[in-house]
């Protein structure tokens, strides 16, 4: 830090301002500051103004309820213990931390070094050991991402030690902004690199400047701004913003805060050389008022991004081509190295590209994987949707175990698709005791919180009879739980849900009454106009309906071609019983060329997934000897299968078997 005359006197008027219009109020959050003032040196020129003003710093920050420790004229190992305790009280109590140094410092070969009052350096070596590494202190400051931290450097950035033949370079001009291992922080400098910074300039502009109701950005721009004219453009302050929310000091103006395109000097103020420039931090500026283009712009200038915020977001301009162009390739590299620096939001987006086969070959292994990460991290969705893999087998093997644990961790913290999957679990007695109370507790949580499939099976229960008051007793009006269901399932259909709308078409294809007490009608063209809707949307239980309407003319002409047709989808999506139904078309020779083959073939397909109509016909072909060799034990066999499977019928054919064996 070079002296210079000091270039005004301290003003009645600012006293007047420090004590009259600053901002008191409750602190909300632990504040302190920690300034470092040398003045004396052992081995280099004394400096005339840090000590006055860290004396005239800390009772500004007093007035904004900072609790404020000076050293002054300290040695290395007396600013590392304090250091050391400053940051043990980052990592114990959340808050804004301040630390402000004013003394020589050194820019060397790509390093900022602070130096203590009591330091001799003769040699480049010795900087390590005799003086205080600028990025190692802040590192060290910033290892709490809870806390808002700030570290103001007012001091040369030049080497005054240039001249010495034992260093061999004499200052870097290179970007000194610290790596991705730093959260949540702000480092302004009173200086750009190279250049000298004069006594009682910067400091005492900020502090006017700190009390105001201005955002802490705001401030060092009118204070880089006032430093930059009272020296003629020889001395310009210059930032790095990480700060993941603005920080007000004194709090904020009544006054709205400027918007981006009211105040865009901040690129004219990098363009004019008050800060370097930050192509990252421009483009986090930009995306955050919605400037994509510019965004993506900036962020393709920076060709080191190492933040994996930074790359989370330049990727998102990737996949949705708002930055100008789509790739999708890119964006899951992207988000891939933004993971690995620890980016839950990342993880959460590359299990999302491998689940959709975005940018890559779909891979619902990987996808897990990155799901399982980031729901590790407590990321909702993520936890969301690793239940979801362990439940339904995808990725590996169903584990009801671990589909319970991610589900309940993600439905307690709100997610309503989570809750529904619990709930399927409670409901079905899946790694969990068959609860229906906690199902359809579960269900109506889910489907308040606008999860439809939830409204649906909420309908589901009610036609079941298995509704509960809030003490958990169970309602046993079947004639009201019917209303309730059908009540639930206009809802469901009404938002277009395709298994609602199929529930609907069977309402009408059969009517519905309970105890002679009719709730809807039955009517045909309704129900095929709901099948349609449902069928539309490629739901296969629908298409089989439509298909079981054409080929037994149920309020339609028999067309055996449309029931072909509708069996012949919905098989496709692997319908059980389409698959009976298009095998009994053959068997009987509806519509086309009789074949007990074809027919043998269908049923067993659907048979062996437990359809019990299958499992009926199997059995009367082995009982008949149509088209298989006839095998009594066979149809007993699958009699017997289909009885278990709510088949009643089935029963009467297994006596009539046995009676006919005795």
């Amino acid at each position: 830090m070079k002296k210079s005359f000091c270039w005004r006197q301290k003003s009645i008027f600012f006293l007047i301002y420090l004590l009259f219009f600053s901002v008191f109020f409750i602190r909300a959050e632990e504040r302190r500051a920690l300034l470092i003032a040398n003045t004396k040196y052992k081995y280099f020129e004394n400096l005339e103004s840090p000590g006055k003003e860290a004396g005239d710093l800390k009772k500004a920050l007093e007035l904004l309820d900072f609790n404020v420790t000076i050293l002054e004229n300290s040695s290395k190992k007396t600013i590392l213990t304090a250091l050391d305790t400053f940051s043990a009280e980052i990592n114990k109590n959340p808050g804004i931390y301040i630390i402000h140094y004013g003394g020589h410092a050194i820019q060397y070969q790509n390093k900022y070094f602070l130096i203590p009052s009591d330091s001799k350096i003769l040699y480049e070596n010795q900087l390590s050991t005799k003086a205080i590494d600028l990025i190692a202190l802040t590192v060290k400051m910033s290892s709490s991402p809870l806390s808002k931290n700030i570290v103001i450097i007012d001091a040369c950035r030049d080497n005054p030690l240039s001249n010495k033949k034992s260093f061999t370079s004499n200052f870097s001009d290179k970007d000194l902004f610290p790596d991705n291992n730093i959260n949540n922080y702000f480092l302004c400098f009173s200086s750009e690199p190279g250049k000298t910074a004069r006594d009682e300039i910067f400091t005492p502009v900020l502090i006017e400047k700190i009390v105001q109701k201005k955002a802490l950005d705001e401030i060092i721009f009118e204070t880089a701004k006032e430093v930059s004219s009272i020296t003629n453009n020889s001395q310009k302050p210059v930032f790095y913003n990480h700060l993941k929310n603005k920080i007000y000091l004194a709090g904020k103006a009544e006054e709205k805060t400027p918007s981006y395109n009211q105040k865009n000097n901040i690129e004219k103020l990098f363009e004019e050389g008050f800060y370097e420039i930050d192509y990252a931090y421009l483009g986090r500026i930009a995306f955050s008022n919605s400037q994509f283009k510019k965004a993506f712009e900036y962020y393709l200038k920076d060709e080191k991004i190492t933040d994996s915020e930074d790359l989370r977001k330049l990727a998102s301009l990737y996949q949705s081509g708002k930055g100008g162009i789509k790739d999708h390739v890119k964006a899951l590299e992207l988000y891939e190295k933004s993971s690995q620096l620890g980016n839950v939001l990342s993880m959460y987006e590359s299990g999302l590209s491998y689940y959709h086969g975005r940018g890559c070959k779909k891979d619902l292994k990987i996808a897990k994987e990155y799901f399982l990460k980031a729901a590790k991290k407590n990321h909702v969705e993520s936890a969301s949707l690793a239940g979801y893999f362990f439940q339904n087998g995808l990725g590996g093997k169903i584990d009801y175990k671990n589909a319970k644990k991610w589900n309940e961790k993600a439905a307690e913290k709100g997610n309503a698709f989570a809750m529904n999957n619990l709930a399927l679990l409670y409901k079905n007695g899946d790694g969990t005791n068959q609860d229906f109370y906690k199902a359809f507790k579960w269900f109506s949580k889910s489907s308040e919180n606008g999860n439809i499939e939830a409204l649906y099976n909420l309908a589901d229960m009610y036609m079941e009879n298995l509704s509960f008051d809030e003490s958990g007793l169970q309602n046993q009006d079947t004639y009201k739980n019917s209303q309730k269901a059908y009540q639930l399932f206009q809802k469901a259909g009404e938002k277009g849900l395709p298994q609602a709308l199929n529930a609907l078409g069977n309402i009408f294809l059969n009517g519905l009454s309970v105890n002679n007490k009719i709730i809807e009608k039955q009517d045909y063209d309704k129900a095929f106009d709901f099948f349609t809707k449902a069928a539309e949307k490629n739901n296969p239980d629908a298409l089989n309906s439509l298909g079981f309407i054409y080929q037994n003319g149920l309020g339609k002409n028999v067309n055996y071609d449309k029931a072909i047709e509708y069996y012949t989808r919905a098989i496709k999506l692997d319908n059980l019983q389409a698959k009976n139904n298009l095998g009994f078309m053959y068997q009987k020779g509806l519509g086309l060329a009789k074949n007990y083959e074809k027919a043998f073939e269908l049923y067993i397909q659907a048979a062996e997934k437990n359809s019990p109509a299958a499992q009926m016909n199997l059995a009367y072909m082995y009982e008949n000897g149509a088209g298989v060799k006839k095998d009594v034990n066979k149809a007993l066999e699958y009699y017997s299968l289909a009885l278990e499977n709510g088949m009643p019928e089935a029963g009467q054919a297994i006596k009539r078997l046995e009676n006919n064996l005795k």
